[in-house]
């Protein structure tokens, strides 16, 4: 037997695509589906927002705006960000033009062009890398998750980036042979 041809599901698929709102919307979804920790700070936010606009609504009607002290406001401050930041215009609103564009390949040996920040470099993941663990299929995306139990680590590999209708079994194709299903 000839072992010198490929397999289908080695043939290489590349995404090349714009990170938009409903990227990081299908991102935070499916996050949220898997991991039950991620459901939790949303609602924590929604409760903290209130309480602090409350505490400094009570303490301007005792002192006025004079007791409001800088430690207030800035409770305020990184309350209020870190419930923008929950949500995906947030999210979009502080990642740069050059971070949201994208090019990564799939492989038979990992994900490469993933980018890596701080030195605007490239790295390729291989299949056993612990940011690689699982995905999930969505209707308009492939998400993959990082292995740790709380997946901090995700990636987005939209459909609509895929240049041939065939692009899209073959990536489920290799997801399918090294990654677990979510």
């Amino acid at each position: 037997m000839n072992d010198t041809a490929p397999p289908a599901a080695a043939a290489g698929v590349t995404v090349v695509y714009e990170l938009t709102t409903a990227d990081l919307r299908t991102i935070r979804d499916v996050r949220r589906r898997v991991v039950r920790a991620a459901r939790l700070p949303l609602w924590l936010l929604l409760f903290a927002f209130p309480a602090v606009v409350c505490g400094l609504v009570l303490t301007v009607r005792q002192d006025g705006v004079a007791g409001v002290g800088v430690k207030d406001w800035l409770l305020l401050g990184i309350v209020t960000l870190a419930l923008v930041l929950q949500f995906p215009a947030g999210q979009m609103f502080l990642t740069p033009p050059a971070v949201r564009r994208k090019r990564m390949e799939v492989g038979a040996e990992g994900v490469t062009g993933v980018p890596v920040h701080g030195n605007g470099g490239r790295r390729v993941l291989a299949w056993d890398s612990p940011l690689l663990g699982r995905y999930a299929e969505q209707r308009d995306a492939f998400v993959l998750l990082s292995g740790d139990r709380r997946a901090r680590c995700s990636f987005l590999l939209p459909k609509r980036a895929l240049a041939a209708p065939g692009d899209v079994d073959r990536l489920r194709v290799l997801l399918d042979a090294h990654l677990a299903r979510v």
